[in-house]
């Protein structure tokens, strides 16, 4: 993956992220939460101000960026493809319009890899497919595929595919997926 220092220059903070995290809170009941490749932390701001327990990491250059002083602590420098595990595993780990930047299918199938391997229970993956008119709008979409194409690779990866809840931002472009097993192996 290649980096833009501007690409998120224009990212701002918005409701959706507060009331993403809450509506997962209440659907998914997670004691933790990691979000992987979350920009510049809004999410992971959202988060932790509204009080959950949740923790965000993002390329070192990324982390730089990060302008919430709340998360300082809770935002770290990991790759998708290598997540480091900060002393457990995650109750939910999400992975919000990150797969579609990885340059090739053999990162896509590293990276699910890694979020079975980090998440005790769910994953929720939000992926633009080619049926998305936003895919071709930013050029660092690499990976474009159909939605069915990304579900076989989320069930390849030894996820169960849930329905989406009607009420989650964004449904037509999420994957909600559960751990076929119980164990966690950071």
């Amino acid at each position: 993956m290649t980096y833009d220092k501007n690409y998120f220059k224009d990212s701002k903070l918005e409701r959706k992220h507060f009331f993403d995290m809450i509506v997962w809170e209440d659907y998914f009941n997670p004691k933790n939460i990691l979000l992987v490749g979350d920009g510049i932390g809004h999410r992971t701001y959202a988060g932790t101000v509204i009080g959950m327990n949740v923790v965000g990491c993002d390329f070192p250059e990324v982390v730089k960026q990060v302008p919430y002083k709340e998360i300082k602590d809770r935002y770290f420098e990991g790759d998708i493809r290598s997540i480091p595990c900060v002393g457990h595993s995650y109750d939910l780990v999400v992975a919000y319009d990150v797969l579609e930047h990885l340059e090739n299918i053999e990162d896509v199938e590293k990276a699910l890899k890694e979020l079975y391997r980090v998440t005790n229970k769910y994953v929720l993956i939000s992926v633009p497919d080619i049926d998305n008119p936003n895919l071709n709008a930013d050029s660092t979409h690499h990976i474009k595929r159909s939605r069915g194409w990304w579900q076989y690779k989320v069930r390849q990866a030894y996820f169960e595919i849930l329905e989406t809840p009607a009420n989650f931002i964004f449904k037509e472009q999420l994957i909600v997926g559960v751990k076929n097993d119980s164990n966690g192996t950071c």
